[in-house]
């Protein structure tokens, strides 16, 4: 904790990172997602000596995070995917779309 609050002081600290995100379902697609992302970036600007947010974490099946997330401005800078291994081998699968960035 030390440590942490040294770096803070010193404005070593250059980036911002946002590991987890999420609306309930009765506020999903009403922008409350929008929202919370770019108050998140208007705080960091204020902070000249931050260079960079990072959102992680928004999987190759999450196509409407993605869409949000472009929507604001941002550029996909990492790509993860997701693989399943299935022990029912006779079991219907069908993979979610990935959309087009």
């Amino acid at each position: 904790m030390a440590k942490f609050i040294y770096l803070k002081k010193k404005k070593t600290i250059t980036r911002a990172r946002g590991v987890l995100m999420g609306v309930i379902p009765p506020f999903q697609g009403r922008g409350v997602e929008s929202g919370i992302i770019l108050k998140v970036a208007e705080v960091i600007r204020r902070k000249p000596h931050y260079e960079e947010i990072e959102f992680s974490w928004v999987a190759d099946f999450n196509p409407k995070m993605r869409k949000i997330f472009i929507s604001v401005g941002a550029v996909p800078a990492k790509h993860y995917i997701t693989y399943r291994y299935l022990f029912d081998r006779n079991a219907k699968f069908e993979r979610y779309p990935i959309p087009n960035d």
